[in-house]
């Protein structure tokens, strides 16, 4: 594995225990979370990027932050990939 696939991993890990953890402050109007595609679909996003962090040294949980997380349209969500 490599230094950022390691980094993605802990903060993805770290993503999904406090989304599971405050799921209530991250989407409060349970929208759905799905995969690319999916007409009406939502994913949880990094405000500050993964790619961000591990280029600047940021702490994985830092990334992982309730204040770092929001749910956004999949389709803004690729936007963001290929920005």
């Amino acid at each position: 594995k490599t230094p950022f696939r390691e980094y993605s991993n802990r903060v993805r890990w770290l993503t999904e225990k406090n989304y599971i953890e405050h799921i209530n402050i991250i989407n409060p109007e349970n929208l759905p979370r799905t995969i690319c595609g999916t007409n009406g679909g939502y994913q949880l996003d990094h405000k500050i990027s993964i790619k961000h962090g591990f280029e600047n040294k940021i702490e994985e949980a830092k990334i992982a932050t309730v204040e770092n997380l929001e749910m956004i349209p999949w389709q803004v969500n690729r936007y963001k990939a290929y920005k």
